[in-house]
């Protein structure tokens, strides 16, 4: 009897040791295994384009690349983070990726960032995102030795990826013709795409307002604005392909950019692999094909919408020639206008729009002859 304790009593001890043991080696696995999960927030939907074609994708690669080391938990629609805010969502801890930022809505802290919605002669998707890849990302000296991203990121301790721009914003009317003459060019009320468009819009002597993307459909139909500045590729998620009447293609009222990242905080808090392969995902997709195969489709699907309800596009080749000129000197009087406003208050206005110039000429873009004789 004495012998049968003993047994059972060695067995039991060998038992609880390789328990602990085996919980000892469990730890350590999910150790190694954690999961890590970045809260990301979004002031668009999900159809939203730029989602659609990049960020949902680079998700998507970051997460398989990582084996599921990293996942995301998505918050669409503003429903975390609102348009503009998200500078303050992820400073504030609200979220750990704001995707994408929308720079654009904040000019007092990111008032370099306005240059991509400089208005061009000539340009497209692909133009422009190349360019402003290199204007952000590049080691292009501005001043006092630092780059565009020292002077609207680096210093707010930020870690960014730039995303496609839009497509260009062209004029588009409700109506089914264009101006005849520049007093017909300037007697209309048009939907603002921001402070670039409002200068854009006085030199011309157009009443633009800021009216939000959402209205711009109810915007169109009960005749409150008599067009907008947009892009084509975009008229589909707001309905209002059915409401263009005329669009002057040609020139191009700028392009709208976004980036997206996180605070470096978090950032540094990420292992090496994890970050070397969100590095590699941005850059991969920016510079694929299938990127851009969304806007080419939303391109196409607008512009056959547009067609069947009696939409006429134009090139502004086939305006009236003091519109035409009216519209090329507008765009130089911007251009100025965006450099003397920076300028005064202590930033790289010049240097700046003097590289985006050199950026879309170089990628296959046009700016008007005042503006590449700028020095």
């Amino acid at each position: 009897m004495f012998k049968q304790r003993v047994k059972f009593a060695f067995l039991l001890i060998s038992l609880i040791a390789l328990l602990v043991a085996c919980n000892s080696n469990s730890t350590s696995n999910v150790s190694e295994e954690e999961v890590i999960t970045l809260r990301v927030g979004a002031g668009v939907g999900t159809t939203h384009l730029v989602n659609v074609s990049y960020l949902s994708r680079w998700m998507d690669e970051v997460e398989e690349r990582t084996n599921g080391k990293v996942q995301f938990e998505k918050h669409y629609s503003g429903s975390v983070i609102a348009m503009g805010r998200e500078y303050e969502g992820l400073t504030s801890g609200l979220v750990d990726i704001a995707l994408p930022i929308f720079q654009m809505y904040d000019p007092v802290r990111f008032p370099l960032s306005e240059i991509s919605m400089l208005p061009l002669l000539e340009s497209d998707v692909r133009v422009a995102t190349a360019a402003y890849e290199e204007l952000v990302m590049g080691n292009h000296i501005l001043r006092d030795n630092k780059t565009f991203y020292d002077y609207e990121w680096a210093e707010r301790d930020m870690k960014m990826w730039t995303t496609p721009t839009t497509e260009g914003y062209n004029f588009s009317y409700a109506r089914n013709s264009g101006p005849s003459n520049v007093r017909e060019l300037a007697n209309v009320t048009f939907r603002s795409s921001g402070r670039m468009a409002e200068i854009f819009s006085s030199k011309l002597g157009i009443n633009a307002i800021s009216l939000p993307a959402g209205d711009i459909y109810d915007g169109l139909s009960r005749g409150s604005i008599d067009g907008l500045y947009f892009s084509v590729p975009d008229w589909n998620g707001y309905g209002i392909d059915e409401l263009i009447g005329y669009t002057i293609q040609g020139v191009n009222l700028g392009h709208f950019s976004h980036t997206f990242g996180m605070t470096n905080e978090t950032w540094n808090s990420l292992p090496e692999d994890v970050q070397e392969v969100m590095d590699e995902v941005a850059v991969e997709l920016l510079h694929a094909d299938e990127t851009y195969a969304v806007y080419d489709e939303r391109l196409e699907k607008s512009l056959q919408t547009n067609e069947a309800h009696g939409g006429i596009m134009a090139d502004i080749s086939e305006q009236p020639i003091e519109v035409q000129e009216a519209i090329n000197q507008a765009i130089v009087e911007t251009w100025i206008e965006w450099i003397d406003a920076n300028e005064k208050n202590g930033l790289p206005g010049k240097e700046t729009a003097l590289l985006w110039r050199d950026l879309v000429i170089k990628y296959g873009g046009d700016v008007p002859d005042a503006i590449k004789e700028m020095e």
